[in-house]
């Protein structure tokens, strides 16, 4: 050891000295004797205690602790450094004996045997007798304790649970252990692996041999705090062994299913991270790696929670996979993880199903979830035909320091420590190179020719038989869903609030404590009536006493001239009303309520009053409207702020080079002109910076959802913030926020008649494409930089416009693209963003074989939220989007019209236990395929059919006019109702049948077009 390894803190070792002593006086054992020889086992007890104790390992060293004491044999330097420890803690006392240099000094060791036995107070000993070191020192000690009198204690497990919680320091060392140990992962072992894939054959043990270099690199030549906890296990091509013991073997890579763990230790504290690579997998595998990442991954972080014991946890976990996944029990590994510490695997902290320890907070766990012996149905050569799933992760127990914001990075109220290292899907599934694809254009002829039309009939038998299969599972598994949503309905509406609860209460203004505080004014007395401007404040002076009137109860006034009198009018608000109109609680029921009050004064001037007390009351009721106008729109403002919450001050990054975009455009614009600008990352948000010295700050943890949107059939490439509490600019309050710059040409010019063959066109687009490429990467790489310095706090989440679908959320109909977690549409303006989380059902209307198009509401969990409407849906996309809301569990229902969503949530906000009473949305939502209980349904009193089939589609400004009003405005049941339903009323009230209007139809085609042969019509 160095002379600055043995710099240890002394207020960290007479601190968990005071904690080793209430340990011990817990414990059978009267005293704890550690000895310790040579530095050749990695991992042990001895070395845990040494660590936690000194901060660093002691070589050929003993020492017993009883009570407040401590005896130690060790070397000169060792005991000269801890001298003037003896003396700086009065409350500790430390005693030392010297080993010679040699190191069979026996008969020192004698004379710390014989002080031990010269104890009264000990009669037991507690010991690791587990712990076994090389050396003559360990060797003499063994020896000289034999003949010892007393008993001997294993506090081996016990140790184990007093170094299971762990302190400050200790959980900062494991962080920087685990952070280092996912960037390691990221930027250097999977991209080794992921090259060494393309170009060729390397061994497993190479590629472990390799990560020595990459903890080099990163340890910047402070090798004594990091080091590797043990080689880096690779496995791939079919033989795989979930455990830590295993050593990667001599095989080369496959490109297939690869398996790698890594660990670190900071200050000899561990870490440790588990990922699997697929490469090129097929739809299966991609299916159980999605299980076991989304739902069986956080199923399980969810269940640790402090207080519960370890083999619950483990129970829970394997009830869990046998439901979903019965007939993969066989592949589950028994364990599923261990505490970690100096030690990296505790042995009496193992999380398997006969465990009986307890989770505590601050335990820092290697928790991970293995399935081997999986089978590939489909092997694309002999080594694929086996795989292993096995994903882990380094956590703190109940840890979590954001309340669950990122899924990465707290489940369950725990801490995810190695969350930079991805676990998803698409950062662990690789499509390195096309599938194999038939060509039937390349088939033989005669290959065709030996099937004929039978076959085909065949082929379309079992597409459609396929079809019925996915359905009926689909129907079942909406089932499953439709009865959990009753269940969780049930549970929130408990305790939801009702309407009444979201009004307003009654705002208490106090214009003055005391009388004292009055003004004091001469024209109080000349007038009768005074405005105070700084109090918002009318006073008046009827009958010699002056009383205060706030102007949020004042309605109104009027000032008239009669003759030779004049009249200024106070109009009160009435009871439960005030100012600005709003409906609000009052509290004071019994309370008497002013109406009006009406002063009235004289135009003519007396000869022994200097004031025209007419003219001083019409310039008192011109000042009551300057002001009241001013009250207003402050009041309105301060409404409008009121859900505005207080940002953090940014930091900026002291380096000079920090991630940035150049030349983007903001949306919405921050004037009435386009104004470009950079976007930077720094240590806790974004900062856009315009050119003329405008900032605007987007703080990550007020990021809800953030998207990066290619230019992928796109004109501009973007990047677009949906905020979890609005900020303000261009004095407007903005939710979403995009950043983008385009790409291509907006317009183009229809005169220009080019050759399509001509060398410049094609030299353009070819230039157009690298350019694209270019602002798609520098894009990609500003996003992977802000989540590294975010932490995982931001994540950007990309739509799958693949999966995307045309409707009307707003005025136009667009491209509604599905993302990981929301549903969106970026490109145009104004965005729509709905986190599918919050999502409680989907309904669909207007859905029947006449309709080219449906409507899709979209009803949130919080009742007082207005469900959203999208109209315009294509007919032949509603089956792929049942697919995608069934894939993502959430319920979905249909209807043949169109609901008054507006009267249907009021009376479920009014009337929460009435609602549950009916059976919550099982009348709406049912599942029989009966016509008539569908007709009985729409006919429902509570579940009224509107009048209008599009409540959305009104514009933005009567938009802005309900927001001021309620948030379900009664007036919107008497909008128009949609044409198509216009047009199926009208036929059905003639009477006629499909005969009649045949006929009718031929005979006017015959009159107007005579040559032409008659054509059938019908009306739709």
């Amino acid at each position: 050891m160095s002379d600055k390894a043995l710099a240890i803190s002394y207020d960290t070792f007479f601190k968990r000295f005071r904690l080793l002593s209430k340990w011990l006086n817990n414990e059978r054992a009267d005293a704890l004797l550690i000895v310790n020889g040579n530095d050749n086992m990695a991992y042990s007890k001895t070395m845990s205690i040494h660590q936690w104790l000194f901060g660093y390992s002691l070589p050929n060293s003993a020492f017993i602790i009883y009570g407040k004491k401590m005896h130690i044999f060790a070397s000169k330097k060792v005991c000269n450094f801890l001298k003037p420890a003896m003396s700086s803690e009065k409350e500790v006392e430390i005693s030392v004996l010297e080993k010679s240099k040699t190191e069979d000094d026996k008969e020192n060791a004698i004379k710390f045997v014989k002080y031990i036995e010269n104890i009264t107070s000990i009669k037991s000993l507690g010991h690791l007798p587990k712990d076994n070191f090389e050396g003559k020192f360990f060797e003499i000690m063994k020896l000289v304790l034999k003949d010892i009198k007393f008993d001997f204690l294993d506090v081996s497990a016990s140790i184990s649970n007093l170094f299971a919680v762990k302190d400050e320091d200790e959980l900062e060392k494991i962080k920087k252990a685990s952070e280092t140990t996912a960037k390691i992962f990221n930027k250097e072992l999977k991209e080794t692996i992921l090259n060494s894939v393309d170009e060729g054959k390397i061994k497993h043990s190479d590629l472990s041999a390799k990560t020595d270099k990459f903890v080099e690199k990163f340890a910047k030549g402070d090798m004594e705090s990091l080091d590797l906890c043990y080689p880096p296990i690779i496995q791939s091509g079919g033989k795989f062994n979930l455990k830590f013991s295993v050593e990667s073997d001599e095989n080369n890579l496959h490109a297939g299913v690869i398996v790698c763990s890594m660990g670190l230790r900071y200050e000899y504290y561990c870490s440790n991270v588990i990922r699997t690579l697929m490469i090129n997998a097929n739809a299966e595998q991609k299916e159980l790696y999605e299980y076991i990442v989304d739902k069986l991954y956080v199923y399980a972080l969810e269940q640790i929670q402090p207080g519960k014991q370890f083999g619950e946890v483990s129970k829970a976990i394997e009830k869990k996979f046998s439901i979903d996944k019965p007939d993969l029990t066989k592949s589950l590994i028994t364990s599923f993880g261990f505490s970690t510490g100096v030690e990296f695997k505790d042995r009496f902290l193992v999380l398997a199903g006969n465990s009986q320890s307890v989770f505590k907070k601050n335990m820092v766990i290697i928790f991970y979830i293995g399935l081997q012996n999986l089978e590939n149905k489909t092997p694309t050569d002999k080594r694929s035909k086996l795989y292993a799933i096995w994903i882990g992760d380094t956590i703190v127990v109940g840890g979590a320091e954001t309340r669950g914001e990122n899924p990465e990075l707290e489940v369950g109220g725990n801490l995810i420590l190695t969350c930079l290292a991805k676990r998803r899907n698409k950062q662990n599934l690789f499509q390195l190179k096309d599938e194999p694809t038939e060509d039937i254009a390349s088939k033989p002829l005669m290959e065709f020719d030996n099937y004929g039309r039978g076959q085909r009939r065949n082929a379309t038998a079992q597409v459609t038989q396929v079809d019925e299969t996915n359905e009926a599972k689909r129907k079942v598994h909406q089932h499953e869903l439709f009865q959990k949503m009753l269940e969780d309905c049930e549970k929130r509406l408990l305790g939801v609030k009702t309407s009444d609860d979201n009004t307003k209460r009654k705002k208490n203004y106090i214009s003055y404590k005391s009388r004292i505080a009055l003004p004091k004014d001469d024209a109080i007395y000349n007038s009768h009536v005074f405005i105070d401007k700084r109090n918002h404040t009318v006073l008046l002076y009827p009958n010699g006493a002056i009383s205060p009137f706030h102007m949020s109860i004042i309605k109104n006034a009027s000032f008239t001239e009669e003759g030779d009198k004049s009249y200024l009018r106070f109009n009160f608000n009435a009871q439960g009303f005030n100012t600005l109109g709003k409906t609000i609680i009052d509290e004071n029921t019994e309370d008497i309520y002013l109406k009006e009050l009406t002063i009235k004064t004289s135009n003519m001037k007396l000869s022994n009053s200097a004031v025209n007390k007419g003219l001083a009351l019409s310039n008192v009721f011109q000042t009551f409207k300057e002001e009241q106008k001013r009250y207003k729109t402050s009041e309105l403002q301060a409404q409008e702020n009121a859900d505005l919450v207080v940002q953090d001050t940014i930091v900026i990054n002291p380096r000079k080079e920090v991630p940035k975009l150049k030349d983007l455009f903001i949306r919405p614009t921050m004037s009435k002109q386009r104004i470009s600008g950079n976007l930077e990352c720094h240590q806790n948000g974004l900062r856009f910076s315009t050119m003329k010295g405008e900032n605007i700050d987007i703080m990550f943890n007020n990021i809800k959802h953030a998207f990066y949107q290619p230019c992928d059939k796109e004109m501009i490439v973007l990047i677009h913030f949906h905020l979890k509490n609005p900020i303000v600019y261009s004095k407007k309050k903005q939710i979403d926020i995009q950043f983008y710059t385009e790409v291509g040409e907006m317009t183009t010019d229809l005169g220009k008649f080019n050759h399509m063959h001509d060398r410049d066109d094609l030299e353009s687009e070819q230039k157009e494409k690298e350019m694209r490429k270019k602002i798609n990467e520098a894009f990609l790489r500003f996003c992977n930089k802000v989540e590294e310095i975010s932490n995982e706090r931001v994540d950007f989440d990309q739509p799958f416009r693949k999966l995307g679908f045309m409707g009307c959320p707003n005025r136009s109909t667009v491209l509604l693209q599905p993302s990981t977690s929301c549903l969106v549409q970026l490109t145009e303006w104004p965005p729509f963003v709905v986190t599918m989380d919050e999502v409680e059902l989907i309904f669909f209307e207007r859905v029947n074989l006449s309709n080219k198009s449906f409507d899709m509401i979209i009803v949130f969990k919080d009742y007082n939220e207005k469900p959203v409407t999208i109209t315009s849906l294509p007919q032949d996309k509603l089956d792929d989007i049942k697919s995608w809301l069934d894939h993502i569990d959430i319920f979905f229902s249909e209807g043949g019209k169109s609901l008054n969503w507006v009267k249907i949530m009021k009376n479920i906000t009014d009337d929460p236990k009435k609602f549950l009473e009916e059976g919550g949305w099982a009348p709406l939502c049912g599942e029989s395929d009966e016509e008539s209980e569908n007709e009985d349904m729409e006919e429902d009193e509570v579940y009224e059919p509107s009048d209008d089939g599009d409540e959305d589609g009104s514009d933005e400004s009567a938009d802005s006019e309900d927001a001021a009003d309620s948030e379900f405005d009664e007036g919107d049941e008497e909008e128009e109702s949609d044409s198509g339903e216009q047009g199926l009323d009208s036929d059905e009230s003639k009477g006629m049948d499909w005969d009649e209007l045949e006929e009718e139809a031929r005979k006017a085609d015959m009159e107007t077009e005579p040559e032409d042969p008659p054509r059938k019509k019908r009306k739709h």
